[in-house]
């Protein structure tokens, strides 16, 4: 199933004059992010295709069992227990890990068969019964900011307001009896042509257009693995050589939705301590970084991104890290794992 692009923060540039100002550099660019077109999970802890409602979990108990498997599953990948997963593609989590013994008393630190499923869901791939893909699984992760909306055991606001008021244009509708048949309609209605999903961007890239893509690798509203399906998708027979002449992907470990996170997310995007307290330059703001090579032909090898101390810009920074163009991830090489250079990034 097509789906919209994924959200993420992607500047797309076409070559512009060098003499021209900053003001007019950015009226030409565009921020693009997915808007709900096809996020038909009205919420992934409902069930799935029929229509009836699975009680969901505690929220709280679930985000502590699955942060602390993915913590010491996903973050020690690396060798480095950080709390960071540099790459969620490699952390394979089993819910079943979690589900309470027969004979256990105490079900405070375990799950009931409910929940393990309710888990099993949300870390799986959404998928129609022949099987065609609706939406990806949500990373590993994305449970520690996640459990306040999205696996909060209610419908996903956005979700609930589009399928009234854009899909079916009946403010009654009820999210409770969502199923297969509600993604289907939303699939073939494609509202106002919203889906935007394309396999190839050919006037784009002829004209000299610069696409920089970057998607936090710990977001709690829209799974970065849709983000890798993408670029795979408008990749489709070219080589990743190829790819870097027009478009260049950046996994943020660490990063939430957009912002914040464990990890060195702060990239010069807007929000928080990102509009301040890094320079201005190629190496550690996403922005300079595409002026760069659009003006000069300078395409980044990689994104610097950096962590202050409590997120406060005054407290100083923790440390950076250089987060890898696609497909290479950051490896852990030895040394102090606050320090960049203890990382490289490997195919």
């Amino acid at each position: 199933m097509e789906s919209a692009i994924p959200n993420l923060i992607t500047w797309v540039v076409p070559s512009v004059d060098a003499k021209a100002s900053r003001a007019q550099r950015n009226s030409r660019m565009t921020s693009m992010a997915s808007l709900p077109a096809l996020r038909v999970s009205i919420s992934t802890t409902s069930s799935p295709g029929a229509h009836t409602s699975t009680p969901s979990p505690a929220p709280s108990k679930v985000q502590t069992s699955s942060r602390r498997q993915h913590g010491r599953l996903g973050s020690t990948i690396d060798k480095v227990k950080d709390g960071i997963i540099e790459d969620p593609t490699l952390c394979k989590f089993d819910p079943t890990i979690l589900l309470c013994c027969r004979n256990t008393t105490n079900m405070t630190n375990c799950l009931n068969d409910n929940q393990v499923q309710q888990l099993q869901r949300i870390f799986s791939d959404y998928r129609f019964p022949n099987g065609e893909l609706i939406y990806p699984a949500m990373q590993p992760g994305s449970e520690i900011n996640a459990v306040d909306k999205l696996y909060a055991g209610a419908p996903f606001a956005y979700s609930d307001d589009w399928f009234k008021y854009v899909v079916y244009n009946d403010p009654t509708w009820n999210a409770s009896e969502y199923g297969y048949d509600d993604a289907q309609a939303a699939q073939d209605l494609n509202p106002g042509d919203i889906r935007t999903y394309p396999s190839s961007l050919p006037s784009f890239k002829q004209n000299g257009g610069k696409l920089l893509m970057y998607h936090g690798q710990q977001d709690n509203q829209i799974t970065s693995f849709n983000t890798n399906r993408f670029y795979e998708h408008l990749r489709g027979n070219n080589t990743y050589a190829d790819m870097d002449t027009w478009t260049r992907f950046f996994r943020i470990s660490g990063m939430f939705h957009c912002s914040t996170g464990p990890g060195a997310w702060v990239l010069g995007q807007g929000g928080n301590a990102a509009q301040a307290g890094i320079p201005f330059d190629a190496q550690h703001n996403v922005l300079a970084a595409m002026v760069e090579w659009v003006e000069t032909g300078v395409a980044p090898e990689f994104i610097e991104g950096t962590k202050f101390v409590n997120d406060t810009v005054k407290s100083g920074v923790d440390f950076t890290r250089r987060h890898c163009k696609y497909p290479a991830r950051n490896t852990f090489v030895g040394g102090d794992y606050k320090r960049p250079e203890s990382w490289e990034c490997r195919a």
